[in-house]
C-alpha cells in the first residue's frame, strides 16, 4: 500500500511532465490524488518543496545504486566504474521527462532550495565516486583523484545533456566503456610525465549551505522510509504514520519536543531502525528513550 507522501510526489511527478511545474496547482495534485488539499500542505509546504523532494528522491535512488556496486566484491577495475557509469545515464534516461519539465521552468531553475538541495548532495556524492574510483583505477590514482573524478563527472554531464536537451539516443554500454577508459588512459599518462594535480585534498572544499540540517533530516527519514519495507503489513503501517507525525512536527513553525521525542520512542522496537533513530534524535535535539 502506497503510504500518503509517496502518492504524493508519484501524482506531481505525473502532472509536472504532462502540464508543466508551472501549469501544476497543489489543488490538482491533491484532486488527482484523491485526497484532500489539506492533506498535500501536510506534507509539502508548497510546490517548490514538492520539487525538491523529488530531486532528493533522486539522488537517493543514485546513491542507493552506487552503494550496492561498491558493496558487489564480484565487479572490479573498469567494469566497476562502467557499471557505475551506466547506471547514471539510464536514471537520467528514465528520469528525462521530469528534468526536462524543472529545465524550461525559469522559476524553478535558480529556486534557492533546489540550489541548496544540489549543494547539499554534493558531498555525499563525490564521497561514494571517489571510493568507486579507487576500486576502479586502483590506489596509484590518489594523487590526481579529484582531477579524474572533475573529468569523469564533466564527460557523464555532456553525455547527460545530449539526452535531456537533444532526446539523444546511444548506446550508454559505449559511452561508459569511452569514459571508463578515458580516464584510465589519462591516468597512464600522468604516471608516466608525474604532473602535480590541478585539485588536492586542501583545494576541493565544497562550501557548506545554511540549512543542512533540514537536508539531513528528508534524507533520513526517506532512508527510515525505505527500511521499513521489509517489515510485515501492519508494522509497516505503524511505522509509517510515526514518520508521518515526525515529519509534521519537523514542518511545524513550532515544533513540539515532548511529541517528537515519544515518536522517535515509538521506534525503539524496530531494531532496523536504531541507527537511523539515533541520528534523528541527535538531529532534533531531543532525548534518546
Amino acid at each position: 500500500m502506497t503510504d500518503k507522501r509517496t502518492l504524493i510526489l508519484q501524482v506531481a511527478d505525473k502532472l509536472f511532465v504532462e502540464q508543466g511545474i508551472k501549469g501544476t496547482t497543489i489543488a490538482q495534485i491533491a484532486d488527482t490524488a484523491g485526497i484532500a488539499k489539506g492533506s498535500v500542505y501536510s506534507y509539502f509546504k508548497n510546490k517548490a518543496e514538492i520539487v525538491r523532494a523529488l530531486f532528493i528522491q533522486s539522488f537517493e535512488r543514485s546513491q542507493q545504486e552506487a552503494e550496492q556496486l561498491l558493496n558487489n566484491s564480484e565487479i572490479n577495475g573498469l567494469a566497476l566504474l562502467e557499471a557505475f557509469i551506466v547506471k547514471q545515464l539510464c536514471q537520467v534516461e528514465e528520469e528525462r521527462a521530469f528534468q526536462q519539465a524543472w529545465m524550461t521552468d525559469d522559476s524553478m531553475v535558480m529556486e534557492n532550495g533546489l540550489l541548496q538541495v544540489v549543494q547539499d548532495c554534493r558531498t555525499e556524492i563525490y564521497q561514494v565516486q571517489l571510493a568507486i574510483l579507487a576500486r576502479a583505477l586502483g590506489q596509484e590514482c590518489t594523487p590526481w583523484r579529484y582531477d579524474l573524478l572533475t573529468m569523469i563527472n564533466g564527460q557523464i554531464q555532456e553525455f547527460a545533456m545530449l539526452i535531456l536537451l537533444d532526446n539523444m539516443a546511444y548506446s550508454h554500454l559505449n559511452c561508459a566503456a569511452f569514459i571508463a577508459r578515458s580516464a584510465r588512459w589519462t591516468l597512464i599518462g600522468l604516471l608516466e610525465e608525474n604532473r602535480p594535480p590541478v585539485l588536492d585534498e586542501s583545494s576541493f572544499v565544497l562550501e557548506t549551505v545554511p540549512g543542512g540540517k533540514d537536508m539531513q533530516l528528508k534524507r533520513l527519514l526517506t532512508q527510515m522510509r525505505s527500511k521499513c519495507v521489509s517489515l510485515d503489513g501492519e508494522e509497516q503501517s505503524l511505522v509509517s504514520q510515526t514518520l508521518d507525525l515526525i515529519e509534521q512536527q519537523i514542518a511545524a513553525e513550532s515544533p513540539n519536543t515532548t511529541l517528537l521525542r515519544a515518536l522517535i520512542a515509538n521506534l525503539r522496537p524496530y531494531l532496523e531502525l536504531a541507527d537511523e533513530r539515533a541520528k534523528l534524535a541527535e538531529l532534533l535535539d531531543v532525548a534518546l528513550i
